[in-house]
């Protein structure tokens, strides 16, 4: 390697919109919700970072880990083999995270991050099976990250998992309904299956494809569905989850609840890659039977661990707080947009707005940048737009400022105004 330069790749730098924010050289952030880029531009985070920097990027949370950290490093406590330790950390994290997902779940697996959560879960999957052949059921349009499992069942990916001969040969990728008509048939589609199928891996929100979702009714009935024919019912909450949806987990919604939750992202304010993955007992006694191996060198690993404890504990005690500025945001969000004549849809602080087609969106993503507003692209089967994904503790006011200037600079562009 002498006297070459070793190129930095990030992400999949061969499609168009994967080079948007590699031109921006981030030096700091402050407050809640701004990036300062090399040159002292300041920008307004309106994708709270990939989705995982909830509670902002200068708060409590990040001000006691920057002690408490330091605290550990000083002891050595940087490191611990969970597979041959105990910490009392875990416990900690442990409890914590059941105060949050509720007692219905028994057993956790930490993990570094959402992806892997999958692979975890696809594991667990294949072992809670009792039917042959094993088939694994998703959404057509569902992102389940980027390892190979994950990747073979997320279905916007499903024609490069196939040019890359990653797809499972029994993965049935099922139609995500936008319609009552469409529920119905899907719903019909998925009782005639199901006896068939050995697990489905369900992203309640489409998020990835731009917050596309459901009535409550569908998930509960699908479910149902499911738990009578022994089917393993695995939530990806990684997008969702803590608070993102309006609850504090998505599956706060139902009455019928997951086997399985994937938990990530907004864990720990994305302080440090950290994940987990949390199953009912029924599932546990599945495993003894035919137990799995998980492991890798840093799960678990104790700064993650004190992350995840510090905003678990932030969830607990101020869920009152959150719950309020959250539906004060999204009023106040879809406030700003009906009384811009702007189409959107959201869930919780989830929002998107269809734009007319990709190219649009990455145009209108590339002009929002360059007025210091960042927003994230999408596209599904159906349309193309930007997503907006607000800090859960932004500031009200300054929220709905930020909402009119875009929307200013959107209508701008089409020449509205």
């Amino acid at each position: 390697m002498a006297g070459t330069e070793l190129k930095i790749r990030i992400n999949n730098l061969t499609t168009e919109g994967s080079r948007l924010y590699n031109e921006l050289t981030i030096e700091s952030a402050k407050d809640t919700n701004i990036l300062v880029d090399n040159e002292g531009k300041e920008y307004t985070d309106l994708r709270s970072g990939l989705w995982n920097v909830g509670l902002g990027y200068h708060n409590e949370v990040t001000e006691k880990f920057a002690q408490q950290s330091a605290d550990l490093i000083k002891k050595g406590m940087f490191y611990l083999d969970n597979f041959s330790y105990k910490t009392s950390l875990f416990s900690e994290v442990a409890t914590h995270l059941e105060a949050l997902v509720g007692n219905y779940y028994s057993d956790v697996q930490f993990v570094n991050s959402g992806s892997e959560g999958i692979e975890l879960a696809l594991k667990i999957a294949n072992s809670f099976n009792q039917k042959q052949p094993f088939k694994i059921a998703a959404f057509e349009e569902s992102y389940h990250g980027s390892f190979l499992g994950g990747f073979s069942i997320s279905g916007m990916d499903a024609i490069s998992s196939q040019a890359n001969n990653l797809t499972y040969s029994d993965t049935i990728f099922v139609k995500f309904p936008r319609t009552s008509e469409e529920a119905r048939e899907v719903l019909d589609s998925v009782t005639k299956e199901a006896n068939k199928l050995s697990a489905f891996v369900i992203e309640p929100v489409l998020s990835s494809s731009g917050v596309v979702f459901t009535d409550f009714a569908f998930m509960d009935e699908l479910i149902s569905i499911l738990h009578k024919n022994d089917v393993l019912v695995i939530f990806d909450e990684v997008a969702t989850g803590f608070y993102r949806s309006g609850k504090a987990f998505y599956k706060d919604y139902l009455t019928n609840k997951p086997d399985v939750l994937v938990l990530s992202k907004q864990i720990n304010n994305g302080l440090l890659p950290f994940g987990a993955v949390v199953f009912t007992d029924t599932v546990m006694q599945r495993l003894r039977k035919k137990p799995i191996e998980h492991y890798s060198t840093q799960n678990g690993n104790l700064l993650g661990a004190l992350s995840a404890k510090l905003t678990l504990e932030y969830f607990e005690m101020n869920s009152g707080y959150l719950e309020s500025n959250i539906n004060e945001t999204i009023h106040a969000i879809q406030d700003v947009l009906h009384a811009s004549d702007i189409k959107f849809r959201n869930l919780g602080l989830m929002f998107a707005i269809p734009l007319e087609n990709w190219l649009e969106s990455i145009e209108i993503t590339n002009r929002l940048r360059q007025f210091g507003i960042l927003v994230y692209p999408f596209e599904n089967n159906v349309d193309a737009g930007i997503t907006i994904y607000p800090m859960l503790t932004s500031d009200v006011d300054k929220t709905r400022s930020d909402i009119k200037r875009l929307s200013k600079i959107l209508l701008r562009y089409r020449g509205v105004q």
